[in-house]
């Protein structure tokens, strides 16, 4: 049953038609480019042919992906990077036909959920009295340690089709190096590279036995969040099922961080995915507060020691760390992140800093919006609202308008596919500082 389903949505997925459209819709507005530094605009002038030579290579399995692009992304102080792979633009329209297709196979149970859906469930689970302990871990070095060979074997068990298995075996091997790199790099012999299409659903796929045995276990619940793992259980089985699921990792090749696992009892309160959690209090970690506080202050210092102060500016940025926003009908902001708090005393705190802020650095006449509105429309009104930019809505002169003055780059004159390309960057730099005022979660 699931080896035809892998072979129909190949067959719907790999044509022409398709792949055209998929470029259009995922990956035309994208500014990264791989090792080769072809970029969406460049391949786009032949795309057709480009995608008749991705058809042919991957029905005779003879494609072959180019060396992913090193982009290290800082994770603090003390601390080593995050590897992030950048693929060519042409093997990323690869692997995003490669995706829809273990999307379709797949299905929700090998989609990572929303950490907004977890905390829902969580916090109705804590309501329960049958749970009064939790155990709280992490996997270490969870993608690098992704053994290749139970990987591929878990995946035979639904898709038999040679052709998918052939791109997912080579995309996990293919190696990450530093830009301009001229040594030849080996492949990977273990672990999957992070940032493809198909990282985290092949993550999934790798850990489907064990979260399907965990969340099956009679008085308990289960939750994982890409390595971080959470369960409630009764206090007197909770030091059983921590020793059960280190064994199970580890015959998985996976090990569990000693430092971050923890067992303890509900009623002290626990941390997870970047929130506080109570059986009747919901709250942001105190750490993740704290960092949020000086990114603020520091947008504010900036302003305040610019040779020519942009109030505009100003405006716009905290407002966006206030609101968040909406971009390809996707939610971006620390107040969506954090909308499952029942306790609004830090959104109050928070609203409280930005007054005092501007004591501080003396800016006057300018309104800022606030943390407790926004928490509100976005809790009880957001399909209405205009409080929360959509910049989905947005006209292309209400968008020039903001490169030009809020961000200061001369596009009075440029036609409105540059300024669109122009937006869409700024927005994708504030998405990434939007990601690390929630990131860490461990």
């Amino acid at each position: 049953m699931a080896g035809s389903l892998a072979h129909k949505e190949w067959k719907k997925v790999f044509n022409q038609e398709h792949l055209e459209e998929l470029f259009s819709l995922k990956l035309k507005n994208s500014t990264s480019t791989g090792i080769d530094w072809v970029t969406t605009e460049k391949l786009e002038q032949n795309l057709s042919q480009e995608i008749g030579i991705i058809l042919r290579k991957c029905a005779s399995s003879s494609y072959h992906f180019t060396r992913y692009r090193e982009m290290l992304i800082s994770k603090g102080a003390g601390k080593i990077p995050r590897c992030i792979s950048i693929p060519t633009v042409r093997d990323k329209l690869t692997l995003s036909a490669v995706n829809e297709v273990l999307t379709a196979v797949y299905g929700a149970n090998a989609t990572t959920p929303m950490p907004q859906v977890i905390i829902r469930e969580i916090t109705d689970a804590l309501k329960s009295s049958e749970y009064d302990a939790f155990i709280k871990t992490d996997i270490e070095t969870f993608y690098a340690s992704i053994n290749h060979e139970l990987l591929i074997k878990q995946v035979h068990k639904k898709i038999r089709k040679e052709q998918i298995c052939d791109l997912i075996t080579k995309s996990i091997k293919t190696a990450t190096v530093k830009p301009n790199a001229s040594i030849k790099t080996e492949g990977r012999t273990s672990g999957i590279p992070e940032g493809l299409s198909i990282s985290n659903i092949l993550a999934n796929v790798y850990l489907q036995p064990i979260d399907e045995k965990y969340r099956s276990l009679e008085g308990c619940r289960y939750w994982r969040y890409v390595d971080d793992i959470l369960i409630l259980a009764p206090a007197n089985q909770a030091n059983n099922i921590r020793h059960m699921i280190e064994k199970d990792m580890s015959k998985r090749h996976l090990s569990l961080s000693k430092d971050k696992t923890i067992v303890g009892k509900l009623e002290t309160g626990f941390e997870y995915l970047g929130y506080y959690l109570l059986p009747e209090k919901t709250s942001v970690r105190q750490s993740s507060i704290i960092n949020f506080e000086r990114t603020i202050e520091s947008i504010f210092r900036s302003f305040s020691s610019a040779k020519k102060p942009n109030p505009e500016y100003l405006q716009w940025k905290i407002n966006l760390k206030i609101t968040g926003f909406i971009l390809d009908n996707h939610k971006y902001g620390w107040v969506f992140f954090y909308s499952q708090i029942n306790d609004l005393s830090c959104l109050a705190h928070l609203d409280w800093l930005i007054k005092t802020l501007c004591d501080r650095f003396q800016v006057k006449d300018i309104q800022f919006k606030t943390f407790m509105k926004t928490y509100h429309e976005i809790t009880k009104a957001l399909h209405s609202t205009d409080y929360v930019p959509n910049l989905d809505t947005m006209t292309i002169e209400e968008k020039r308008n903001i490169v030009q003055n809020i961000y200061g780059e001369n596009v009075k004159d440029e036609n409105d596919s540059f300024v669109e390309m122009r937006f869409r960057l700024l927005m994708k730099k504030e998405i990434r500082d939007i990601q690390k005022d929630v990131q860490p979660f461990s």
